[in-house]
């Protein structure tokens, strides 16, 4: 550790400390850089790809739920019809009773 006697660093000593800390900053910075410019179109195709694959994903819900509607239309309408026979049946049956 130094001491209160040792010589203290000339003016020449300071500028070659704070040159390397800018270098080193520089450089992370540059690195820094060059790492978001080279993944830039990497991070363009998985966003396009995950567009894609959402728009794939909307078609397909949107037709499973087109078909659901439609089964569940034509069944509702298949036991409507069937209430609807049933209690004719037992109408025709209740007036024949009479």
């Amino acid at each position: 550790m130094a001491s209160p006697q040792d010589p203290k660093p000339t003016g020449e000593q300071n500028p070659g400390i704070i040159e390397n800390i800018v270098q080193t900053v520089t450089g992370t910075i540059g690195g820094a850089k060059d790492a978001v410019m080279g993944k830039a179109p990497e991070a363009t195709e998985k966003t396009t790809e995950a567009e894609d694959f959402t728009g794939e994903k909307a078609v397909e819900g949107k037709d499973k739920t087109v078909d659901m509607v439609t089964t569940t239309k034509d069944y509702t309408i298949d036991k409507g019809t069937e209430g609807k026979d049933v209690v004719a049946g037992f109408v025709t049956e209740l007036k024949g009773s009479n």
